[in-house]
């Protein structure tokens, strides 16, 4: 599983305003995941899942798009 930084949203319309982080986790191998599935990176880190795509070709890896989830 490799974790990369994807897009930084901030949402204006609220006070304070929010930011909303996403990252994109590569699987090594296709995996059954259910809409309110999270993932947990090995220093506690927690990620919700927002969409998922499974490798269409054999040189992608299936890909999970999250949010980190901010406390």
């Amino acid at each position: 599983m490799k974790i990369q930084p994807d897009k930084i949203v901030v949402e204006d319309s609220t006070t304070p305003s929010v930011t909303k982080e996403f990252f994109q986790i590569l699987l090594g191998e296709s995996i059954l995941l259910e809409p309110d599935d999270r993932f947990v990176a090995e220093d506690g880190t927690i990620y919700l899942l927002q969409s998922y795509e499974g490798a269409e070709r054999i040189d992608r890896l299936p890909q999970a798009n999250v949010l980190l989830k901010n406390e």
